[in-house]
């Protein structure tokens, strides 16, 4: 059930982050039924997607709220949270013409939480370490990264962009 329970997870995560890139004001949330039917492909017993999301809904990970007759589903800060931890903050399209992926860390004490997480992620992710506070990747920022960003408030304390081997840095704009 848990495969099932994440799969939910990143299926309403990944489009909330999408939808923040997007800048768009309009977010349609799934419904209850776009779920089973999507997830109820991959399962063998269709009331294991009612079991997971149950699951998460008695986790607090989402809401279900009903609309004119029409059950929504809401990603809580919980379990955009719990998105964030178990998501790749990387897509898997390598940067070409000798760019790099540049993060610059600059956060304080008092968001140590914060700032801990994002350290080890950046860590698990094999992200190359040049100094304290500046990491290099290969790979292209995830929208996951800048959900992960806007969810913890730390917008004016982290630098993204691209970095080229010629010494030029060209930063991102979120």
């Amino acid at each position: 059930m848990k495969n099932i329970s994440t799969s939910i997870l990143i299926f309403l995560g990944e489009k909330i982050a999408k939808n923040y890139l997007s800048q768009n004001n309009v977010f349609a949330y799934p419904t209850f039924r776009e779920i089973r039917k999507i997830l109820g492909k991959h399962c063998k017993d269709p009331r294991q997607v009612v079991n997971a999301i149950y699951y998460l809904k008695a986790r607090k990970y989402i809401k279900i709220k009903k609309v004119k007759n029409v059950r929504y589903v809401y990603l809580t800060t919980l379990g955009a949270i719990q998105f964030v931890k178990i998501s790749s903050l990387f897509l898997d399209k390598k940067l070409t013409d000798g760019k790099k992926s540049i993060v610059i860390i600059s956060i304080p004490q008092k968001k140590r939480k914060s700032r801990d997480f994002i350290i080890r992620k950046l860590k698990s992710e094999k992200v190359q370490k040049i100094t304290k506070s500046i990491y290099l990747s290969n790979y292209q920022f995830s929208p996951n990264f800048y959900l992960l960003v806007r969810l913890f408030q730390l917008e004016n304390y982290l630098v993204l962009g691209d970095f080229q081997e010629q010494g030029r840095f060209q930063e991102r704009v979120q």
